[in-house]
C-alpha cells in the first residue's frame, strides 16, 4: 500500500467533469450501479481503443503492457472494484503503477443502488433498462443489499491507492449524458414500497460498520 489520502469531491467543490478532463489519463475504480458508464463515456473524447472493464477479460495482463506503453493514447479506462481483488498482489501492484490518476467511484443512495442492482440482476438487463415495472422479490433485494454492501467494502479495501473518491450524485453529466441518468425505480418496480421497508430493516444493521463511514462524506 501507498498510504495516499484520496480527495472527496463534493458537488460544491465545481463540476467535476471538467477537473477530471484535465487529467492526461483518468482510471476509474466503481462499484456496480453507479453511473460508471455515463462517465466513461463523458471523458472518452477520442480515445479509439475500448479500455471498459479490462480487467474481466482473459487478455488482462497483454491489455496493461499495451497501456504501459501507448498511455498517451489513453484517456479513461473504468473497471469494479471487486475484480481488481481477485488478481493476484503482483497484478494488482501493477495496475495501481499505471501513470493515471485513480478514481473511486460510488453512490450516497444506497436503496437507489440496491434497487438497481436488483432490477438489473432481475432482468439480466444491465445497459438498457426499459420502463417495464417488475416485482422484486424481497428475499432476492435482501441478498442483493448485501452484495451492494459488500462491493462498498471492496472500494473501501482500495482507498488508499485512490487519488480520489467520487459520488455518483456530485457529477453533473452533459445533456448529451442524460439518458444515461438512473430512471426513478418508483417508475420501473412496481413492489418499491415492499422494498423500501425491508431496507429501513436492514440499513439499520450497516450502522454497525464505522468503516463505511468514508463513503458518505
Amino acid at each position: 500500500m501507498n498510504g495516499k489520502t484520496p480527495l472527496f469531491w463534493p458537488s460544491n467543490f465545481g463540476k467535476v467533469l471538467h477537473y477530471l478532463k484535465s487529467q492526461k489519463f483518468v482510471n476509474i475504480l466503481s462499484e456496480p450501479r453507479t453511473g460508471s458508464t455515463a462517465l466513461y463515456e463523458s471523458l472518452r473524447r477520442e480515445q479509439e481503443i475500448d479500455l471498459d472493464e479490462i480487467i474481466s477479460k482473459s487478455n488482462f495482463d497483454n491489455t496493461l503492457s499495451w497501456i504501459e506503453s501507448h498511455t498517451d493514447q489513453c484517456k479513461v479506462m473504468k473497471n469494479h472494484c471487486f475484480e481488481i481483488l481477485e488478481k493476484t498482489k503482483e497484478q494488482q501492484d501493477r495496475f495501481f503503477n499505471l501513470k493515471a490518476f485513480h478514481v473511486g467511484l460510488s453512490r450516497r443512495n444506497l436503496f437507489e443502488q440496491s434497487c438497481s442492482l436488483a432490477r438489473a440482476e432481475l432482468t439480466n438487463n444491465y445497459h438498457n433498462p426499459n420502463n417495464r415495472k417488475v416485482i422484486i422479490d424481497v428475499d432476492f433485494y435482501t441478498d442483493i443489499f448485501w452484495k451492494v454492501i459488500y462491493n462498498k467494502f471492496d472500494l473501501c479495501r482500495l482507498y488508499d491507492r485512490l487519488d480520489m473518491i467520487l459520488f455518483y450524485e456530485d457529477i453533473a453529466f452533459a445533456k448529451s449524458q442524460k439518458h444515461r441518468k438512473f430512471p426513478k425505480k418508483t417508475d420501473i418496480i412496481e413492489n418499491i414500497d415492499q422494498l423500501r421497508d425491508r431496507y429501513s430493516h436492514l440499513i439499520k444493521m450497516v450502522s454497525v460498520y464505522p468503516d463505511l463511514v468514508i463513503l458518505d462524506k
